[in-house]
C-alpha cells in the first residue's frame, strides 16, 4: 500500500518512536508533510523533541489527540500504511 503515497503528504518521514510504541501503539512514526512547521521547527525536527518524543506525560497527551499528519506501526510499512488509512481523503487537519 505504501508505494501509493499521494503527492500531497510529501514529504513523509518515518522514524522510530522514543517510547517504542508505549504511547503510539508502534515502534515507527511515519510524519506527513515532514518540511511543514511546528513552532519553529519543521515537523521532522519537531517530532523527536517535542509531542511524541519529549518526557512521558507530554507523550502520553500527544498521542490521546493526535493529529492526522502522524501515525504509528510496527514496522516502517505498517506505519506508513497507517498514516494513508488515517488519512484515506489525503487531507492533513
Amino acid at each position: 500500500m505504501s508505494s501509493k503515497i499521494p503527492d500531497t503528504l510529501y514529504p513523509v518521514v518515518v522514524v522510530q518512536d522514543r517510547y517504542q510504541g508505549v504511547y503510539s501503539g508502534g515502534a515507527w512514526l511515519c510524519v506527513a508533510a515532514a518540511d511543514t512547521m511546528e513552532g519553529e521547527l519543521h515537523r521532522a525536527s519537531w517530532v523527536p523533541k517535542f509531542g511524541p518524543g519529549s518526557d512521558d506525560l507530554t507523550a502520553a497527551m500527544f498521542w490521546a489527540t493526535a493529529p492526522s499528519w502522524i501515525a504509528s506501526g510496527r514496522t516502517p510499512e505498517l506505519a506508513i500504511d497507517s498514516l494513508l488509512a488515517k488519512v484515506s481523503d489525503h487531507t492533513l487537519e
